[in-house]
């Protein structure tokens, strides 16, 4: 059985800190333990409530012991090395980049040039890791409003939104209704902030009604 050596209100008061603010679910674990074991709580006990075995709990306190705060992140190097590497990375990024919409394509390219297998898992997660997110592809105005016009009109409008704020007044928005000749359009990976579009073709204009 083993029990914190350190229960001084100072140590505990820093535990609590680090159970609570703490952004990394290990570190708010592992601050709660050494807490609970504050409390009272065995060694038993504590291999209960965070279904660990006793030599991890072990690990926790001698990490705490010798390096207080730092003991509870977890150190460089460990887990699983990435398989590819940074250069490698890049290019896979790129291969996705071109099939937006088939990731398994640029694992395929991928294995191709690397001769090593990556799964549609790992390739998601070097999508998100370069911040793309999966979002409809887009189709763009057939020209761009003139932007004299445009910033006319928000001139015209800003004033309004800033009465409606306090309550002055209420703006609405009133469109046309219609139907529309172009087909759904699906949804790709994209780098975030930026969209993939479709060129609108002239005869599957919008019909007003």
């Amino acid at each position: 059985m083993r029990f914190m050596r350190d229960r001084s209100p100072e140590t505990q008061r820093l535990l609590r800190r680090c159970d609570k603010e703490s952004p990394h679910h290990r570190v708010r674990q592992r601050a709660h333990c050494l807490l609970l074991s504050c409390d009272g709580k065995t060694t038993k006990e504590l291999m209960h409530i965070f279904d660990v075995e006793r030599l991890t709990i072990s690990h926790w306190f001698k990490a705490w012991e010798r390096r207080r705060c730092a003991g509870l992140s977890d150190h460089a190097g460990r887990g699983r090395p990435h398989k590819l590497t940074e250069a490698e990375q890049e290019h896979a990024h790129q291969y996705m980049a071109q099939h937006p919409q088939h990731r398994k394509k640029g694992v395929h390219l991928i294995e191709q040039e690397t001769s090593k297998r990556v799964s549609t898992k790992t390739s998601k997660r070097l999508l998100k890791k370069n911040r793309d997110v999966w979002k409809r592809i887009k189709h763009p105005p057939e020209k761009s409003p003139d932007p004299e016009k445009y910033e006319r009109r928000k001139a015209l409008i800003n004033p309004r939104h800033t009465r409606e704020r306090p309550g002055a007044c209420a703006v609405w928005y009133v469109d046309a209704s219609g139907l529309c000749f172009t087909p759904s359009l699906p949804y790709a990976w994209q780098l975030m902030g930026s969209v993939i579009e479709v060129p609108t073709s002239a005869p599957n204009r919008r019909r007003n009604v």
